[in-house]
């Protein structure tokens, strides 16, 4: 990102300051387990070298100076609820006129930060004292910016806990594992990951699985049993590994209550822009699936091959192990996509003298339900504007000195909604019948 405003680098803080203090720190201290001091961190070394395991959860933090700050980036989430959660990432640029942060020493070895050191972002909210987490990961990359006649930068991007297991690829062995519950299949995964069991809070599943040899990636294993139970894995802000069971986006209070109202009368916030949408490659009619070794089966909305054409979408490689549950998969692709509906993609929010706004952009997360309203600021006959129900799929923050520009990804809400999965209207009451 281009800074056009140096207030970082001029020693004054910038004016949203008045509303948020922005902290970034860096884990380059001594771990601290159960009050004792462990002797890794010390040391800038790992405790298990040959499994990346720590003893101690918390390095000491140590603060970026605010005045060194150029720019924070952070993306985060999905596109839309079909897709899988992957990787979240944070980009810090910082001056770093004496070189601490990558470059004093003439050992690599030696550096303080370095790739693999955890990293996170914070925001106080000023008004009430309350510090809530933005984001939490760990260094990947390191590039120094070296110009003549000015302050030397380093830009620090980092991915977070979902990036680290993604490094893990174990040996192909007999299959295992045959008959456990999704979640239990999560955590056995993050075990071999050695992921830390107090980072971790994972629903109770709604599926059974079939075993796994570890063929694929630990990474690719974890996605496929979410996407198997039809829910969701995820890192979160603070870096927990999130499983959220088929059920989640119905029946988290978050995700089926309202938690703003962006534009219209009523409206908690205004957005400074949104866009709709309505694309042929977000029309599926033509659903077939099918289990790891299994038989296909289809799914067909005849009436919106009449009106759009077939449009397929095939997957072979679920791991459930009864066909029940790809029937439940079907229909939920179905029921969400086989219409050509207007789609909200993405909302701009650009907070200024509202605390609720500052608020809210810092807590905001996966699943939220909102509900968005457009009125057009004309007086012609027939402007009638338009109202949608969406839940936030992703956020993305771009923050410098000049102010804050969040973007949420967001989806209808119907693809997930009350009854989507079971009850009077449910697929358990209500499928589809199969077409050959």
């Amino acid at each position: 990102m281009t800074v056009t405003a140096r207030a970082f680098e001029t020693g004054a803080l910038p004016w949203w300051s008045r509303y948020i203090e922005l902290t970034v720190e860096l884990g380059l201290g001594t771990a601290n387990a159960g009050g004792s001091t462990v002797a890794q961190w010390d040391h800038a070394r790992w405790d298990r070298p040959l499994t990346g395991v720590w003893s101690g959860l918390e390095p000491t933090w140590v603060t970026v100076d605010p005045c060194r700050l150029v720019d924070v980036s952070i993306d985060r989430g999905r596109e839309s609820w079909l897709e899988r959660y992957g990787a979240s990432s944070a980009v810090f640029t910082i001056e770093d006129p004496d070189g601490w942060l990558s470059w004093s020493t003439s050992s690599d070895d030696l550096l303080d930060t370095r790739i693999g050191r955890p990293a996170r972002v914070t925001a106080r909210i000023v008004a009430t004292g309350e510090v809530l987490p933005l984001w939490r990961g760990w260094i990947e990359g390191l590039d120094d910016d070296f110009e003549p006649s000015t302050t030397p930068r380093v830009k620090l991007t980092c991915q977070d806990g979902y990036a680290q297991v993604a490094h893990v690829d174990m040996p192909e062995q007999a299959p295992v594992g045959a008959g456990e519950r999704s979640d239990q299949r999560v955590a056995r995964l993050l075990d071999l990951a050695d992921w830390p069991k107090p980072w971790r809070r994972l629903d109770l599943g709604r599926i059974t699985v079939q075993a796994t040899n570890l063929a694929r990636p630990i990474s690719d294993d974890l996605g496929i049993t979410a996407d198997s139970e039809g829910g969701a894995l995820y890192s979160d802000r603070t870096d927990t590994f999130v499983f959220r069971n088929r059920d989640w986006l119905r029946t988290d209070p978050h995700a089926i209550t309202v938690q703003a109202t962006i534009g219209g009368d009523t409206e908690d916030f205004c957005a400074s822009s949104y866009e709709t949408t309505r694309q042929g490659a977000d029309i599926v009619n033509d659903v077939q699936l099918a289990r790891a070794n299994g038989t296909v089966r289809r799914f067909v909305d005849t009436g919106s091959v009449a009106l759009y054409r077939r449009r397929a979408y095939q997957r072979t490689d679920y791991v459930c192990e009864t066909d029940q549950q790809i029937d439940v998969l079907a229909q939920r692709i179905l029921n969400a996509r086989s219409r050509a509906q207007i789609r909200i993609p993405t909302v701009d929010l650009e907070p200024l003298d509202d605390d609720a706004l500052w608020r809210f952009v810092c807590e905001v997360d996966y699943g939220w339900r909102l509900q968005l309203f457009y009125e057009p600021q004309t007086d012609l006959a027939g402007d009638t504007g338009w109202e949608r129900t969406v839940q936030v799929q992703g956020m993305s923050y771009r923050i410098s000195p000049a102010g804050w520009q969040v973007t949420l990804k967001v989806d209808d809400a119907r693809a997930a909604g009350v009854d989507t999965w079971d009850g009077v209207r449910g697929w358990d009451r209500a499928l589809w019948g199969v077409v050959a």
